[in-house]
C-alpha cells in the first residue's frame, strides 16, 4: 500500500534559488521533449521517450549540471506516460509549460534522505521542514513543488501494514453529496460545506483589483499573483481538512462506500449562474476521491434518482425541486431530510430491483446486469 505526505519546506534564500533552478531545468527539458516529439511526430516517425533522452544526452546545456541529475531526466519518462494517456484517450494532450505554474521537479529514492524534521537533497543540501514524515515505510520517491509562494515536499512511501482507518467493521454506508452540506451519510453524520469563497469574498475582491492595476511582467505584479493564491489556497485548505476529517471517521467505522455518478463539469454548464457559483464552493469530486483510496466504493447509475426516491416504500416521485428540502412521501407518510433520504437510498442500492412509480406503471423484470449487481451488493450486506 502506498501512502503520501506533502510536507512544507523551510529553504535559505540561497536554497530557495537552487530550488528554482531546479524547477527551471525540469522545465526546459519537458519543453525540449515536447517540442522534438512533435517535430518527429510531423515528420512521419515514431518518437519515444528513451529516443528523445539519448538525444538530449547528448546534445543537453552545461548548465542544467547545476541542478538534480532527475531534473534533467525524469521529464521524458513523464512525457511518455503523457502521450500513453492521450492515445488511450484518457487525458488532453501534453502541452508547454510555463514559468511560475505548477513549478515542480522530481527526486528519486536514493537521491534524498528524510531525517527528523530535516532532508537531505542533492546539489541542494540539507534543509528544515515543518514536520517528520508520519508514515513508517519504504521512500519511493518524492517531488518538491512550488505553490502560493512556498515550496513543498511530498514524499510516497510503501507502507508495510495498511492503516487503521483501512480495518473497518463489513458495513455498508450511502453518502450523498450536495451544496448546504458536501456530503451527508446514511448512518446521519454529515460534513458541513465551510463555504470558504463566500467568507473571504470580500478579501479575493480587493487582491483582484490590486492585482488588475499592477504593470504586466513587474516584481509587484508577481506578489499580488503570490498573495491571491494564499487566499485561495486558504479556502481550499479548510475545505480539505474538513473533508479528510469526514471521510476518515467513514473509512474507521465501515469498510464499502456507496456514492453517486456526478459529472461535475455538466452541472456547473447547465446550472444557473447563482447555483454554478456555489458548486464552485464544493468540493463534490475531492470527497469521492478520497473516498475511493481510502475504502471500498461501489457507484450509483449516472441516472439514478437517489432524492426523489422514498428509502421507506421505493416510491419514486415524477418532480422534485430544489427548494423541498424536506423529502415528503404521499404513499408511505415519510418525511425525511432530502440528503439524508437519497443517503439511505444509496446505501440500500435500489438501482439493483426497480422502484414502484408514483403512476403505477408495472416496470419489467430486471435485466442480467441488474441481477448480477444485486448478487454483488447482497455478498458486501
Amino acid at each position: 500500500m502506498q501512502r503520501a505526505h506533502k510536507i512544507r519546506l523551510v529553504p535559505t534564500r540561497t536554497q530557495e534559488q537552487q530550488l528554482r533552478k531546479a524547477c527551471g531545468v525540469a522545465r526546459y527539458s519537458w519543453n525540449w521533449a515536447l517540442a522534438e516529439w512533435n517535430k518527429q511526430y510531423q515528420a512521419g516517425k515514431r518518437p519515444s521517450a528513451l529516443s528523445l533522452k539519448k538525444q538530449w544526452n547528448t546534445c543537453k546545456p552545461k548548465w542544467v549540471y547545476e541542478a538534480p541529475k532527475d531534473c534533467n531526466q525524469q521529464p521524458f519518462a513523464n512525457l511518455g506516460k503523457a502521450f500513453t494517456a492521450f492515445f488511450r484517450k484518457t487525458a488532453n494532450r501534453p502541452g508547454f509549460k510555463k514559468k511560475g505554474v505548477h513549478d515542480s521537479f522530481y527526486v528519486s529514492n536514493d537521491k534524498f534522505k528524510c531525517s527528523g524534521k530535516k532532508v537531505r537533497l542533492p546539489v541542494i543540501g540539507q534543509m528544515r521542514m515543518r514536520e517528520v514524515l508520519r508514515f513508517d515505510g519504504r521512500i519511493l520517491a518524492g517531488t518538491v513543488s512550488w505553490q502560493a509562494g512556498q515550496w513543498y515536499l511530498s514524499v510516497q512511501v510503501e507502507v508495510l501494514q495498511p492503516p487503521k482507518a483501512a480495518r473497518a467493521s463489513a458495513s455498508v454506508v450511502g453518502i450523498d453529496a450536495g451544496i448546504g452540506c458536501i456530503g451527508v451519510a446514511s448512518d446521519g453524520s454529515e460534513c458541513a460545506n465551510p463555504k470558504m469563497l463566500k467568507k473571504l469574498k470580500s478579501k479575493l475582491s480587493k487582491a483582484q483589483r490590486i492585482l488588475a492595476h499592477k504593470l504586466k511582467g513587474s516584481s509587484n505584479r508577481k506578489k499580488a499573483i503570490v498573495k491571491l493564491q494564499r487566499i485561495h489556497k486558504r479556502a481550499v485548505d479548510v475545505r480539505n481538512d474538513k473533508i479528510h476529517k469526514f471521510t476518515s471517521q467513514l473509512a474507521k467505522n465501515h469498510s464499502t462506500a456507496v456514492i453517486e455518478t456526478l459529472d461535475i463539469l455538466e452541472m456547473k454548464d447547465k446550472a444557473q449562474r447563482w447555483l454554478r457559483i456555489l458548486l464552485q464552493d464544493t468540493a463534490m469530486r475531492e470527497m469521492h476521491r478520497q473516498l475511493e483510496y481510502k475504502m471500498s466504493v461501489q457507484k450509483a447509475p449516472k441516472f439514478y434518482p437517489s432524492s426523489k426516491t422514498c428509502s421507506t416504500c421505493g416510491t419514486k416521485k415524477a418532480v422534485l425541486a430544489l427548494s423541498e428540502r424536506t423529502y415528503r412521501c404521499e404513499a408511505c407518510g415519510l418525511e425525511l431530510a432530502r440528503d439524508l433520504n437519497a443517503a439511505i437510498n444509496l446505501k440500500l442500492m435500489r438501482w439493483v430491483t426497480p422502484c414502484r412509480p408514483v403512476e403505477g406503471i408495472p416496470v419489467g423484470n430486471p435485466t442480467k446486469q441488474e441481477a448480477r449487481t444485486a448478487h454483488l451488493c447482497a455478498q458486501l450486506v
